[in-house]
């Protein structure tokens, strides 16, 4: 009987042993299916993340080449402008009357050597032009060179504000044979130093562009040419001339939709001093 019941209890343990094993669930197919999409949206939202990370950093990495690359060509303007003179005779029109009209797409400048340098934007190569004419013993040398790349700078604008619009170091004095633009001469004075002076009414009677109708002027005017109404006397500028340089351009290695465009504006004086 003995042996009889540990048979039983040893039969009935197997048997809960057996039943509880039976109760423990597997891991069936759609529970893998669904962990294996839950990580397959996750990994491509991080290989998104990474590649727009990465997208974005080029495209502003590009933009700062090419912003570096405008402001060494902008600060090579300045330097130039400071260092050198407005070239006015580059602006002479056909009748040898210099006509500056701003903006100019094209900036001429002249240094203590007399070498020449002339900026602008080719259109056609989409650059930014130096041309350097060079005096080599009465031989003018004419040297070229590009300032931009085409493939990374797209040039929107380019111009310049030269002011003042006419030489401020040149006078402008007439003698008895009478070269005045348009008024008379104030020769032959023995009672001041103010002879050779050309009378005028207003800006565009003068080659400078600039009528001078202060007290002193005006008194000239009325003595000499005084049939002609109220006026003054054709003086240079008394300023030191100056260029505004504007420039707008876009990076050409982003995407179109992602380009943006970059103003810059500079204005610098001459720094030579003639009088």
């Amino acid at each position: 009987m003995i042996g009889n019941k540990k048979n039983i209890f040893c039969s009935f343990f197997e048997f809960m042993g057996n039943t509880k094993i039976s109760r423990q669930r597997g891991v069936t197919l759609v529970e893998i299916l669904l962990v294996l999409a839950i990580f397959s949206i996750i990994g491509i939202l991080l290989v998104n993340i990474f590649i727009m990370a990465l997208n974005s950093q080029r495209h502003i990495s590009s933009r700062q080449r090419s912003l570096v690359n405008i402001r060494h060509v902008a600060e090579s303007i300045s330097q130039q402008i400071r260092t050198s003179e407005i070239y006015y005779d580059y602006y002479k029109d056909a009748s040898g009357r210099i006509n500056i009209q701003n903006p100019q797409e094209v900036l001429a400048l002249r240094n203590q050597k007399g070498d020449r340098y002339i900026y602008y934007n080719d259109k056609n190569q989409n650059s930014l032009i130096l041309i350097i004419m060079k005096n080599d013993g009465g031989k003018v040398i004419n040297e070229w060179s590009t300032l931009t790349d085409s493939k990374e700078i797209n040039i929107k604008k380019f111009f310049f504000y030269i002011n003042p619009p006419s030489n401020p170091f040149s006078e402008e004095r007439c003698n008895e044979s009478g070269n005045c633009l348009v008024g008379s001469c104030t020769v032959n004075d023995p009672e001041s130093d103010k002879s050779g002076f050309c009378c005028c009414t207003q800006n565009s009677d003068c080659f400078s562009g600039n009528c001078d109708i202060g007290q002193e002027s005006q008194d000239i005017f009325s003595k000499y040419c005084g049939s002609l109404g109220k006026g003054g006397t054709c003086l240079p500028f008394g300023r030191q001339p100056s260029v505004t340089v504007v420039l707008e351009f876009e990076s050409v290695s982003a995407k179109v939709q992602e380009r943006k465009i970059v103003n810059l504006q500079t204005t610098v004086s001459s720094r030579v001093y003639k009088r």
